[in-house]
């Protein structure tokens, strides 16, 4: 039995969201999680993460409540499995519906679009303006139609393109926090 719930949360706490709108398996999911959350030494407590999943349901994991994430992936993916089933203290949350759900916890000024494609040329992330908080919504080059009307929900101000394989979409989120990281150290996480 599914025990999906709507969540009470407030996003506004969190420095970095990342939003990957594209339909995923539970495998992918599970990786776009933890691309986007997990550092060497720990987990990232600044950072939101939030992972469509096939059909209308999106799961929100929340860096500093997160629990038993690992970046192995049949544990990350045991953990996907588990927020599905409704399993509490995790730091994830099921949400049901559509995009309105997601869209309705952001609220900022500037939502950045990443378009996932293998031929975009890389972006140099320092052209982006040093910032509270950062929200990156994740795009691919086959935007699915699904993923296209979740997209109608945002508004972006600005656009990177990152140039990796589509099929890699699920570890883009790691690209952008090393790019951020080493652009704004006092922001991030600087690597030593």
């Amino acid at each position: 039995m599914n025990k999906a719930r709507e969540a009470t949360v407030d996003l506004g706490r969190y420095r970095r969201i990342h939003i990957g709108i594209e339909p995923m398996s539970l495998s992918s999911a599970a990786r776009f999680l933890v691309s986007s959350l997990l550092v060497s030494h720990g987990v990232r407590e600044d950072t939101a993460a939030v992972a469509r999943l096939r059909g209308k349901d999106w799961l929100l994991a929340l860096g500093d409540q997160l629990r038993h994430l690992r970046p192995d992936e049949d544990t990350a993916v045991g953990w996907v499995k588990a927020v599905i089933r409704g399993k509490r203290g995790l730091g994830g949350i099921l949400l049901r519906n559509s995009a309105m759900s997601i869209s309705s916890l952001i609220e900022a000024d500037t939502l950045i679009c990443v378009y996932v494609s293998e031929d975009a040329q890389p972006h140099i992330i320092t052209g982006i303006p040093p910032l509270d908080r950062y929200i990156f919504i994740y795009i691919s080059k086959r935007v699915s139609t699904e993923a296209r009307g979740a997209l109608n929900n945002f508004m972006c101000s600005m656009e990177l393109r990152l140039g990796m394989a589509e099929h890699a979409y699920p570890l883009a989120p790691s690209i952008i926090n090393v790019l951020l990281d080493r652009a704004t150290p006092e922001l991030g996480h600087p690597l030593c």
